[in-house]
């Protein structure tokens, strides 16, 4: 009788079960080989589970099987053909039809028989009920693990496993580097790409190194997918449920939302074949985007213009502007909304002396961030007695539990973080721009230009060739700018701002253009 000889491990990775092969081909060669009757036609080695049905080669040996190039199998063990109930009813099906005659195994006796094949389908359904069980211990494990604040498989770049704790842990090469990459996401001023080529070719990040992978750099949809991923901003995910970390975190929750804006946002501003400053800031008055375009003239002098794309039936009658007095309009707005820089003194001094007013303020924040966790614990509780009662449905329950868990732990994070120098922070940020915005302005190129009005300006049009823009907050036009009581009043809403991290941004940026500025060298500049 003709035989195929059946051997196959779980995985196709070389470093798994090496000898799994091997031994199973031993075994049965010392077995079976040399027996009279005993035919091998094909030695079939396949690296596949068998938890589910698609095995090429197991298939294709099954299609061969039933053109009768064979008439028996030779295997290790019954759960070496099958660990589901398709192929194994497939193997059932070939007995019964007498398209398959004999089974062959070196740890299990099988007889053509109606006891052989009653026999044989229980030790199937042992092996599928094994897989079973199997998966979901390892279900529950996780879920026990994430319950605890700890996420269960391989660590995401910039941290660890410690194998030791079973933890995850900040990985002292890359930790930092990641965290930096962030804080220039929350910008908001960066390209995916130009991100990409900060962290490849400027920092020198590689993924971490491993036996038959790692060690490269990152990738433009590995940067996309790091962005996205909540665990750096402390919460995990599993089974459409969210949970709160243990491990250290690189961003808060509200930092995070922030960097979904920036990079999802349809203006956001993208590669193209020529490289303009301000294109995806700017809005012309009748709704289009605005583009630019490089002229040269006679002498070889290049112009460069922005300008409406006038896409569409309608042309737009708005002028074009050239770059210089677009330029010179973005300063102007940085003069009428920073102030002179003879009151930064003052500001400093009123930063070291009111620390018992700050007192007050972070009592009073404290308060009312704990009001709004205990507020969101109850929401919590009275959605599980919902779902208790099944009065609401399961997918609205996890959608709901997701956004509450979420908002507790933006929460928690807050009231961990909330301190005298996270009040001090944003206000510190906001006089420094104030004082330091017109410098940075005029020593800086297009990108740091750019960040300055994207941070002090909403609603950036061109109108009439001129650039007309709103003050965002906490930012104003001051009728003087030497008015300091006007000016303090802007300070004074900052500092006593409900929610400090709403000036994130603002902090990081100027964090940044401090950064980049010191000795003169433009650091990290987008390319």
């Amino acid at each position: 009788m003709r035989y195929f000889h059946y051997i196959r491990k779980s995985t196709d990775d070389d470093n798994h079960q090496i000898l799994s092969l091997e031994s199973q081909e031993r075994e049965n060669a010392r077995r079976f080989e040399g027996q009279p009757g005993i035919e091998i036609v094909e030695t079939i080695k396949e690296s596949r589970s068998a938890k589910t049905p698609g095995r090429p080669f197991f298939d294709e040996m099954i299609a061969r099987i039933e053109r009768g190039e064979a008439e028996g199998i030779i295997a290790w063990h019954p759960d070496r053909l099958a660990r589901n109930s398709i192929d194994g009813g497939r193997i059932i099906y070939l007995i019964d039809i007498g398209k398959l005659k004999d089974l062959k195994f070196a740890t299990y006796t099988f007889e053509n028989t109606p006891q052989g094949k009653f026999m044989l389908q229980i030790v199937f359904a042992n092996s599928k009920y094994y897989v079973d069980s199997l998966s979901e211990n390892i279900r529950r494990g996780n879920r026990t693990k994430v319950e605890n604040g700890w996420k269960p498989n391989l660590a995401p770049i910039g941290y660890l496993n410690d194998r030791e704790t079973r933890t995850i842990v900040a990985d002292p090469e890359r930790f930092e580097t990641v965290k930096r990459l962030w804080q220039h996401a929350l910008i908001g001023a960066y390209t995916v790409p130009q991100l990409l080529n900060l962290t490849s070719n400027q920092w020198g990040l590689r993924t971490k190194k491993r036996k038959r992978s790692g060690g490269k750099p990152l990738t433009v949809s590995a940067i996309y997918k790091l962005l996205h991923n909540p665990f750096y901003a402390g919460v995990l995910r599993l089974e459409s449920r969210t949970y709160t970390g243990k491990h250290p975190q690189m961003v808060t929750l509200s930092e995070f939302d922030s960097v979904q804006q920036n990079i999802g946002r349809p203006d956001a501003p993208r590669p193209k074949r020529h490289t303009w400053d301000y294109t995806g800031l700017l809005k012309c008055t009748c709704g289009r985007s605005i583009t630019a375009e490089a002229t040269t003239n006679r002498f070889g002098s290049q112009y460069i213009y922005y300008h409406c794309t006038r896409r569409g039936h309608d042309a737009c009658a708005e002028p074009y502007a050239q770059l210089p007095a677009l330029e010179a309009h973005m300063r102007q707005f940085l003069v009428e909304v920073t102030v002179d820089q003879k009151l930064h003194a003052f500001a400093i001094r009123k930063l070291k002396t009111d620390e018992k007013s700050i007192s007050g303020l972070l009592r009073t924040q404290r308060e009312a961030l704990a009001r709004a966790h205990a507020e969101n614990q109850t929401a919590l509780r009275n959605l599980r007695h919902l779902r208790t009662h099944e009065q609401i449905g399961e997918a609205e329950f996890l959608a709901d539990h997701a956004e509450l868990t979420k908002e507790a732990a933006r929460l928690t994070q807050e009231l961990d973080r909330l301190s005298p120098e996270s009040i001090v922070e944003p206000e510190r940020a906001f006089v420094l721009f104030n004082v330091r915005a017109l410098k940075w302005f005029d020593e800086g190129d297009g990108s740091t230009k750019r960040f300055l009005i994207e941070a002090a300006g909403s609603n950036p049009l061109l109108r009439g060739g001129k650039l007309n823009i709103d003050a965002a907050f906490p930012f104003r036009r001051y009728q003087k700018r030497d008015d300091i009581r006007e000016w303090w009043r802007a300070v004074l809403e900052v500092r006593t701002h409900p929610q400090p991290a709403a000036f994130g941004k603002l902090i990081h940026l100027v964090r940044f253009l401090s950064r980049k500025f010191d000795g003169g060298r433009d650091r990290d500049a987008p390319s």
